[in-house]
């Protein structure tokens, strides 16, 4: 029996369908995450400076010395290696490099999705900097109530231009190009924002917050069921399911700030570990994947357990996670623990009262 045709197969299949909804759990955390941060900061005498020496610390070592590693050892390895040679990602012009050296790459990759596929997936990434290039100074300037007015504004804008035809046009031949747009994708990240500034400096009762927490579960699943019944799990067709899954993952953001039973699962120890290192397996995932899946494969074949086919690719998936959590560690104790020690360095100043 084929690992499609059991009813665990089909499941995966399923699940694993919708893994690209996770680009917006993320959009939606980090808006909140930053606002918030910028929001209790937006006093201090250095603001702009601290904020983005921590930014740097926390995101470009990393970011960069996977680049160096990507695009110039692995090519002098394919070279010196037959491994390498097999099962190279591929030698590209500078011209390439410079859309990631520059975190632009998510306006080359709307076009070219594919171009250089281990390392695709940082457009995310690029649309984050390009966030924060703009936000921390429209939050020192405007007030929580014109911020609010901003991020509603522009989340409606943004969904209309979503569904002007001449876009929709583009995107039935380059079928990213809604997808990796930094202004077809900015909506997520200010639903986050909206989230940080209902709670910024707000003092909810208990009956307030269990009314929140009641109206957010309400939303939550009122998205779920429109997005399962109605809406295609192909992000090329995410001109709808962008708005719904940004109003999902809010939604559930809300839930866990306001309900403690939805909270406690998310501090489950070992979710709290992939969040810990999150950073380090997006970055190197794709190419543990690729690698990893080549090594064991000759362990882990259809026939380990012959009455269930589902069981290799189980097996296969839970090895390739733990191996990526593993150059995961590796990256946290070695470049990213050390590099973020220095952020002692950077604090927020205050002006006295």
């Amino acid at each position: 029996m084929s690992e499609a045709g059991t009813w665990v197969g089909r499941a995966l299949i399923h699940i694993a369908d919708k893994g690209w909804t996770g680009v917006d759990l993320f959009f939606v955390l980090s808006g909140f995450l930053i606002t918030r941060i910028l929001l209790d900061a937006r006093t201090a005498t250095n603001y702009f400076r601290v904020f983005y020496a921590r930014r740097i610390l926390r995101i470009f070592p990393i970011y960069y010395l996977s680049l160096i590693f990507f695009f110039w050892i692995l090519p002098f390895l394919a070279h010196h290696s037959t491994f390498f040679y097999l099962h190279r990602i591929g030698e590209f012009s500078p011209y390439e490099q410079l859309w990631y050296w520059f975190n632009l790459v998510n306006f080359r990759t709307a076009f070219y999705p594919l171009l250089i596929p281990v390392v695709s997936h940082y457009w995310t990434l690029s649309i984050e900097e390009q966030f924060y290039a703009v936000w921390p100074a429209i939050v020192r300037l405007c007030t929580p109530r014109q911020l609010a007015i901003i991020c509603s504004s522009v989340i409606t804008a943004v969904f209309v231009l979503r569904q002007i035809p001449a876009f929709l046009a583009i995107n039935a031949v380059y079928d990213n190009f809604l997808y990796r747009l930094t202004p077809f994708r900015v909506d997520s990240l200010l639903f986050g924002a909206l989230v940080a500034l209902l709670f910024y400096q707000s003092e909810f009762t208990a009956a307030q917050r269990q009314r929140l927490f009641r109206a957010a579960i309400v939303i939550f699943l009122l998205a779920l069921a429109v997005l399962l019944c109605f809406v295609s799990p192909d992000p090329a067709q995410g001109h709808y399911s962008f708005t719904l899954l940004a109003i999902l993952y809010s939604a559930l953001l809300v839930a866990c700030l306001t309900g403690t039973s939805v909270a406690c699962i998310f501090r489950f120890a070992p979710l709290r570990t992939f969040g810990k290192y999150s950073y380090s397996m997006y970055i190197f995932h794709s190419l543990v994947f690729r690698w990893g899946s080549i090594f064991i494969a000759h362990f882990t074949g259809p026939k380990l357990f012959p009455k269930h086919g589902y069981g290799s690719t189980v097996i296969q998936a839970a090895v390739l996670i733990l191996l990526c959590l593993g150059v995961a560690r590796i990256s946290w104790l070695l470049i990213e623990e050390p590099t973020l020690r220095l952020k002692k360095y950077f604090r927020y100043v205050e002006l006295p009262n």
